[in-house]
């Protein structure tokens, strides 16, 4: 990696993207046969058929680095009907070939961003819908990817080990690419700590919660904390259930996630269920989470910085026409991108600045996350830092 490359925020996604890579092959290493059989997070999938989006979703990205390297037109994928036929007719393998078939594409696609040229990493290009976006986005979009369905796995990695870098990043995509004309909510406050508590709401200084760490995380079983993976005396669960909860593994109250179309990768429609894709997306920001972000509702931008309150970080208001929601960065993602029911977000009265309590009562539904593969605005340029 030559000097000015490793002067750009290059450096640090691509690190991150290879811890996230290693947290997601050792759960999947613990998987058993049964285990990946068992229903996922995600409405009308197994966790293999998790596995296999994630392996099939690597190599699609090697296409779009392939694209920008060559400046030949290389799409994402064939279309949407083969991307889900794959993933169909292979979703069912053993435990030991899904991990091969997982650890092979993440391989593939180190070897494309390592060998990828300097100057190709401003080269243009495009999912299965617009806008267009610089090649060196495909990092974000992959960290996307295996930070969230690394969740839907249901296999004891939450919320709660998102790394402060991810959540910080995926809020301030969101502010940027928020759908205005289809909000369900009108305003976010955005506590640096929980009600009644220390710290930066979840997010520990410096790196991810371990499991546990974070009270309010949701995990798979729908109580608070992280959970372990599935396993017996052996290291390996044989012949696990699937996790507690609703239908197909979710926790308790938890709205359905969105599909593997719909987060990370909106090029295509949602398995089945009624799991709705829900989008950020979005360019650098001036301030804590966000900046200024085009096309708030009245014409006003939300992620402005507020000091409305005691533990208030930002406010982002003018987001559409219903009620004002407050919690910690964590837990607003988690909630928005439907990795959760609501936990630590509250509804939050006229003239407070916090609720107490648990939270998840009397949510409206989040509003439609990932709606676009990526900002419209991004520079074509590596950034110094993102966001």
């Amino acid at each position: 990696m030559t000097k000015s490359v490793n002067m750009t925020v290059l450096p640090a996604l691509q690190a991150e993207l290879a811890a996230a890579t290693n947290q997601l092959l050792a759960t999947a290493a613990s998987l058993s046969d049964a285990d990946v059989a068992a229903p996922s997070l995600l409405p009308g999938w197994t966790r293999g058929h998790v596995l296999t989006h994630l392996a099939r979703n690597a190599d699609s990205y090697v296409n779009l680095l392939t694209w920008a390297k060559t400046g030949v037109r290389t799409p994402q994928y064939a279309s949407r009907e083969a991307r889900a036929a794959e993933i169909e007719a292979t979703a069912r393998r053993p435990a030991a070939r899904l991990l091969a078939d997982v650890e092979d594409g993440a391989a593939r696609f180190a070897a494309a961003v390592r060998d990828l040229p300097e100057h190709a990493w401003r080269a243009p290009v495009q999912g299965m819908r617009p806008p267009p976006h610089p090649a060196w986005y495909v990092l974000v979009r992959r960290l996307r990817e295996v930070g969230f369905h690394h969740v839907d796995l249901g296999a004891g990695f939450g919320p709660g080990n998102w790394p402060a870098s991810f959540v910080r990043r995926e809020l301030h995509d969101c502010l940027r690419t928020w759908p205005p004309d289809h909000g369900t909510i009108g305003e976010i406050v955005i506590l640096d700590r929980a009600p009644g508590g220390t710290g930066t709401g979840g997010i520990p200084p410096g790196g991810a919660a371990t499991h546990g760490e974070r009270p309010g995380a949701p995990s798979p079983t729908g109580t608070t904390g992280g959970a372990a993976p599935p396993s017996s005396a052996a290291g390996r669960a044989s012949g696990a259930a699937s996790p507690a909860g609703a239908a197909g593994g979710r926790p308790p109250g938890a709205a359905p996630p969105s599909s593997a179309a719909g987060v990370g990768a909106p090029d295509a429609a949602p398995p089945a269920g009624p799991a709705s894709g829900r989008a950020p997306d979005a360019a650098p920001p001036t301030g804590a989470l966000g900046g200024e972000a085009p096309g708030a509702a009245g014409g006003r931008a939300p992620g402005v910085a507020s000091s409305a309150g005691a533990g208030t970080a930002e406010v982002w208001p003018g987001l559409g026409h219903g009620p004002a929601v407050t919690g910690t960065p964590r837990d607003l993602l988690a909630w928005l991108t439907g990795r959760s029911g609501g936990q630590g977000v509250s509804l939050l009265p006229a003239g407070q600045s916090h609720v107490p309590g648990p939270g998840g009562v009397d949510l409206p539904e989040p509003p439609p996350w990932l709606s676009m593969t990526a900002p419209a605005d991004l520079p074509a340029t590596p950034p110094k830092d993102y966001p």
